[in-house]
């Protein structure tokens, strides 16, 4: 569970909120460009993350998005109904992920006590606080 002196839920936690806080705007930026490739490199990374994170209702709003987009990208017809259902599937994504983030945000608080993301540890400097109370 620790390694080198650092929870590793803390840190997959921090790397998750790191590697995810731009990702709405990422998917945003890339339906209105329709770089549909982009869009789904973005959405299978999230899916991936998400399984690894057992954020179930995110992972399958990525899913989701993650078909759509790889439709487009093979040349399937984006006419006005595709684009709305991909706006729409990235309606959802953003809504789940949101969700996800504000709750790893305060777990990462709680644990941390700073929720910086920086996986500090509980005594904000990095160290393990041991069962008798002291510090290593």
């Amino acid at each position: 569970k620790l390694v080198g002196g650092k929870n590793m839920v803390g840190l997959v936690v921090g790397k998750f909120i790191k590697s995810h806080a731009q990702t709405e705007h990422n998917l945003r930026a890339s339906l209105a460009s329709a770089d549909y490739a982009k869009m789904r490199r973005f959405a299978h990374t999230l899916k991936g993350a998400c399984s690894y994170m057992a954020a179930k209702p995110t992972e399958r709003a990525a899913k989701q998005l993650y078909a759509a987009a790889d439709a487009a990208v093979k040349g399937e017809n984006v006419d006005e109904a595709a684009a709305d259902a991909i706006a729409a599937a990235i309606e959802s994504l953003a809504a789940t992920l949101r969700e996800l983030l504000e709750a790893l945000r305060a777990f990462e608080a709680r644990h941390t006590g700073s929720g910086d993301s920086g996986g500090q540890g509980e005594n904000g400097a990095g160290g393990v606080r041991r069962g008798d109370g002291s510090s290593n």
